[in-house]
């Protein structure tokens, strides 16, 4: 390619003679910043060197005192315990893939369970109720091969409304669309689970 560039040159292209000299170019190039990146730099490496001794200083006291040694693994058990007890209380994980949409109901329009309507890029929408302090699932379905980019509850919605077409009055519960152009109008409905 380098010889390709300087034959070209030779017979006078324009502006080819450049490109041959940065392809036989070997050494590093970088374009150096002002002052300021440069104090910056400095704060942070002196950042670090100190940083990095007191690091250092720890350990060799850990290695030569037993009594810090001790405290420190009595600290780093008790941390462990502590994290062991750590429960999870919700997640932004609804589903195998993210979550795309998500939409709440009292349930007190229809008098039923509140609900949490959450649709994924999965195409899967699913239905949480709310049984004391934690959500229980129930219902999911696929309800489009592509992402389900919406959900749209009807005041009256419910999670006792799951697989219910209409809330008796005829009017859809439950409405949503995807990434796929097709919307839907219904309760929805699908294997619990």
């Amino acid at each position: 390619l380098a010889e390709a560039a300087a034959a070209a040159a030779a017979e006078g292209g324009e502006g080819d003679g450049d490109f041959a000299e940065a392809i036989e170019q070997r050494e590093l190039f970088y374009t150096e910043g002002g002052e300021g990146l440069l104090a910056v730099r400095r704060r942070i490496a002196a950042h670090s060197l100190s940083a990095a001794s007191a690091r250092l200083a720890a350990r060799r006291t850990l290695a030569t005192d037993e009594a810090a040694a001790r405290r420190t693994l009595d600290e780093r058990s008790a941390a462990l315990a502590a994290a062991r007890r750590v429960e999870l209380g919700c997640s932004e994980l609804g589903d195998e893939r993210p979550l795309s949409a998500c939409a709440f109901s009292s349930g007190s329009g229809g008098g039923g369970a509140p609900a949490l309507v959450t649709a994924s890029w999965g195409g899967v929408v699913r239905v949480w109720s709310s049984e004391g302090d934690e959500l229980q699932r129930r219902a999911a379905w696929i309800a489009g091969a592509e992402r389900v980019t919406g959900v749209a509850l009807h005041p009256r919605f419910s999670a006792d409304s799951v697989g219910r077409a209409t809330d008796g009055d005829g009017d859809a519960t439950m409405g949503g669309g995807g990434n796929d152009g097709v919307g839907e109008a219904g309760a929805g409905g699908g294997a619990e689970g």
